[in-house]
């Protein structure tokens, strides 16, 4: 069986437009639009299961899709953002290791590897998105060295799909495509 992964980073949120900004951080204006198109981009798409991080943001973007396919979001905490340390440099002291970031992303990957529907979004933050990536390609080449620069050159924008799919009778993993509007 295929199973297709569109991993979706949440709308424009409050921070991004003001980085003095304190409190939940929820979508702008422009965010909640930017929810809404997508929305209607994967109307035609037979989603049967949603994920999202537990932040407000990426619960108010997957909340515009649930609204559409009628389902409800599935909460995961181990997909949350989290600043990473790269480089183990003092100034990352108080930041999640690259090692505790894999774990999360190995524990994504075998929750959707045993997933039973054909189709699921999980919608979550640039950074979750660009480890899961890196991982896949990387495998166990993933070094703080090499995925600090991988992330570097990797833009995730707003509301954008990338497609990751997982064929489990080959146990083969594949990216389908990064960063678009289209599903």
């Amino acid at each position: 069986m295929r199973i297709n992964i569109y991993l979706i980073r949440h709308g424009e949120a409050v921070s991004n437009t003001d980085p003095l900004f304190k409190g939940k951080n929820g979508l702008t204006r422009l965010g909640h639009e930017q929810a809404l198109r997508l929305s209607k981009h994967l109307e035609e798409i037979r989603m049967k299961k949603i994920y999202s991080s537990p932040s407000l943001r990426a619960q108010q973007t997957a909340d515009e899709v649930c609204k559409v396919k009628k389902l409800d979001k599935n909460i995961l905490d181990f997909i949350d953002e989290r600043k990473v340390s790269y480089m183990n440099d003092d100034k990352y002291k108080n930041k999640e290791s690259l090692t505790d970031f894999l774990e999360r992303i190995k524990k994504a990957k075998v929750l959707f590897e045993n997933e039973q529907e054909r189709h699921i979004a999980v919608f979550c933050h640039a950074i979750f998105i660009k480890g899961f990536m890196a991982h896949l390609i990387l495998k166990d080449k993933f070094t703080d060295e090499i995925f600090d620069s991988m992330s570097q050159m990797i833009a995730i924008d707003y509301a954008k799909i990338s497609k990751v799919v997982y064929n489990s009778e080959k146990d083969k993993w594949h990216v389908s495509f990064l960063n678009s509007t289209q599903a």
